[in-house]
């Protein structure tokens, strides 16, 4: 649990800015584990001003207050708590934003979303076309918006909040964003997210879920409605844009000034140069008979934390299994890093990452992120991971 004496003396309590359908029932699941019951904020999903006044008492460093956020809550919670919400992709969220209407009976827009469908009940109701443009609105506003061009005219102040809040991620993003909230946050362990309240849980099948997506398509070149779409997607792209300044800035505060020798709560591999700490997208530590070894969880980015030492140049590893990779790619610090592959004569792989672009910047710490391509992966079940790396050296 989260106590606390653990926190700095100036730490605030934590606000998860609940945006419907974009994860947050997930996130919500996942923090809530590394809170006391009786430290956990929230008016049964919902936090408005009213609500917070009454439970003023409760906002100590050690709180977690998340739910659907109300007229002018982060108006009036801004410097008093740290603010992180969750974005999504703008047509899977709107998508299932409308399958939650329409498997909702006790909705009151429930009747006109199956009569009307999905693609005339977004011309209709125009507010689900920006709704997460307009839940961020009214976070921060007294008065709800009669028009769209009223919350064209107030998405600046939009930004401003994004720009402003603790921390923005995007579900598309998760395995990278995780990592880097876990370590702001200073959680004992990395967040992991389970999969909650998602359309095909609930019975809907893929085939609709494509179709709709295929609407949404479409309505990007109506008059009527593209340039609403438009403005949710320069929201969102924002929201997605500011992973690079957490892990520039942010993890510099949370990792990069750590002590020496400071206890990570990362998988760490000891190398005799440093130490590298496996912080996203790997699977739990599997034993080999040439000693620990991890596997990317899925094919997206993996992030590395590194502890240099002075010394050392490249970061070396051994390959043990591959599943169908073509490419890989090593960046930190905003720079594509060279890196070698290599076999011994007994059949054994290796790859070879050069520092030396980091360590010519003075860096004792850094993130680095893996990226890879695929070709020909499986068509059918079972899908194995890519890559499995083990033998890390920092030289």
């Amino acid at each position: 649990m989260v106590e606390g004496d653990q926190r700095a003396e100036e730490a605030l309590p934590l606000f998860f800015l609940h945006i419907p359908k974009t994860g947050g029932t997930s996130l919500t699941v996942a923090l809530k584990a590394f809170y006391d019951a009786e430290s956990v904020i929230t008016d049964a999903g919902n936090i408005s001003v009213e609500f917070i006044k009454a439970h003023e008492h409760r906002l100590h460093s050690a709180a977690f207050v998340h739910g659907h956020a109300q007229h002018a809550v982060m108006s009036y919670l801004t410097g008093r708590v740290r603010a992180i919400t969750f974005l999504r992709d703008p047509q899977a969220q709107a998508v299932s934003n409308y399958l939650h209407v329409v498997r909702d009976p006790g909705n009151r827009l429930n009747r006109a979303a199956i009569d009307l469908g999905f693609t005339k009940f977004l011309i209709t109701f125009w507010q689900f076309a920006v709704f997460q443009v307009l839940s961020l609105d009214v976070s921060i506003t007294r008065d709800s918006v009669r028009f769209p061009e009223e919350l064209e005219g107030r998405v600046g102040q939009v930004f401003t909040l994004l720009e402003k809040m603790f921390f923005v991620g995007c579900l598309e993003q998760v395995n990278q964003i995780c990592p880097l909230l876990s370590l702001l946050l200073g959680l004992p362990s990395c967040l992991t997210l389970p999969c909650l309240n998602t359309a095909v849980e609930n019975g809907v099948d893929g085939e609709t879920i494509a179709r709709l997506r295929a609407e949404y398509e479409t309505l990007q070149s109506d008059a009527r409605i593209a340039h609403l779409l438009a403005l949710e997607r320069a929201v969102y792209n924002k929201a997605a844009s500011l992973r690079s300044r957490y892990e520039r800035q942010s993890v510099e505060q949370a990792f990069f000034a750590a002590p020496p020798h400071s206890r990570s709560p990362y998988a760490a591999y000891a190398a005799v140069d440093g130490a590298v700490y496996l912080a996203g997208n790997w699977r739990p530590v599997e034993t080999t008979p040439a000693g620990p070894g991890w596997w990317t969880d899925s094919d997206e980015c993996s992030t590395l934390l590194i502890d240099l030492v002075p010394a050392a140049h490249a970061l070396e590893a051994e390959i043990y299994v591959t599943h169908f990779v073509n490419r890989l790619v090593f960046e930190a610090d905003g720079l594509v890093l060279d890196h070698s592959l290599w076999a011994t004569p007994d059949g054994n792989r290796y790859i070879s990452v050069d520092l030396r672009p980091l360590c010519r910047q003075r860096r004792r710490r850094i993130v680095l992120t893996l990226r890879l391509a695929r070709d020909g992966a499986p068509e059918r079940p079972p899908y194995y991971p890519a890559l499995a790396l083990r033998g890390f050296q920092l030289v």
